[in-house]
């Protein structure tokens, strides 16, 4: 009888993916544009029956910083996600609405965000984004072809993490991006400490 090349395994609302050469753990995407995907290479799982031993929080514990990427242009869309997909979790989507409905169900590490789009520019899906209260903090960079001084001038006064324009050299790209999450991570680790010596 011919084995199957991979099995399912149901886990809460995740899946784990094992094939006979690595197991892969995937996020199910949140829609038809996401690309959302957790490669776990060195990760070994017990399985018994349908359910994993590892608990979910450790497997998310190990899971790659997930970085949202908006732009319109699926071209664009492809290029960063090969660039950063060996190192982050990239969700892809094409639209600031895909954006917001996105980040109503996962905070990010970071969000790569395009200026020249239809129905909400960069500049309104970025005032949006700054209003949940679950974004006031992350990250977010502007990654477009607009280079006109007052345009990063503005992205810079509003609060953007970095402003960076296309073409980039793919290097200068992802120091600009650990640099912005490692900032954002050095933050949110001192913010405990910060309030616990605020109380009188």
């Amino acid at each position: 009888m011919i084995q199957p090349a991979f099995r399912l395994f149901p886990f809460d609302q995740y899946e784990l993916l094992l094939t006979p050469i690595k197991p892969t753990f995937r996020r199910i995407p949140i829609d038809s544009t996401s690309i959302c995907c957790y490669d776990l290479n060195n990760l070994t799982l017990k399985v018994s029956g349908k359910e994993a031993v590892r608990e979910e929080s450790q497997l998310m514990d190990e899971a790659l910083k997930q970085i949202l990427v908006v732009d319109d242009d699926k071209s664009q869309l492809l290029s960063v996600n090969a660039i950063l997909k060996s190192e982050y979790d990239i969700i892809s989507v094409t639209s600031g609405k895909g954006a917001l409905k996105c980040l109503s169900e996962t905070v990010p590490s970071l969000v790569l965000l395009d200026v020249l789009m239809p129905e909400m520019d960069g500049f309104e899906v970025y005032g949006k984004i700054r209003a949940l209260s679950s974004m006031k903090d992350v990250p977010i960079i502007f990654l477009t072809s607009v280079n006109a001084p007052e345009e990063i001038e503005r992205a810079l006064r509003i609060g953007a993490a970095d402003y960076i324009t296309k073409p980039y050299a793919s290097e200068n790209f992802t120091n600009r991006i650990k640099n912005a999450i490692s900032m954002y991570e050095y933050r949110k680790a001192g913010e405990p400490k910060r309030k616990s010596s605020a109380r009188p």
